[in-house]
């Protein structure tokens, strides 16, 4: 018995440019850090404002003594806030790292 090969993916176009026009790097594939850094700063901004109205003086004791560690619901919602608000589904280590290290560095400032 013959088994048919599996369907190839479709391409995906990650660089694009034509003559006469400045060359156009899709989203994902090449990023802009200082509209990400603002991304990455309102979204951390938001997840602290909401934890502080939220969480319990236990909660808040919890959060300083797993430092540097992050709460799971924590992360979850700085990495589903993230991907959303920069448009990509999977976010890369290095936005991952840049995310976390900037909740620390926003809870300090407060």
């Amino acid at each position: 018995a013959h088994v048919p090969a599996a369907p190839r993916p479709a391409s995906v176009l990650a660089y694009s440019s034509t003559s006469g026009s400045p060359a156009q790097v899709l989203r994902g594939y090449g990023h802009d850090e200082v509209a990400d850094e603002h991304v990455i700063d309102e979204v951390v901004m938001r997840v602290l404002a909401s934890f502080r109205e939220s969480a319990t003086p236990d909660e808040k004791l919890e959060l300083e003594r797993a430092r540097p560690s992050i709460p799971r619901e924590i992360d979850r919602a700085l990495l589903l806030d993230a991907s959303v608000a920069m448009q990509i589904y999977d976010l890369d280590e290095n936005n991952r790292y840049r995310l976390r290290a900037r909740f620390w560095d926003k809870y300090d400032e407060d």
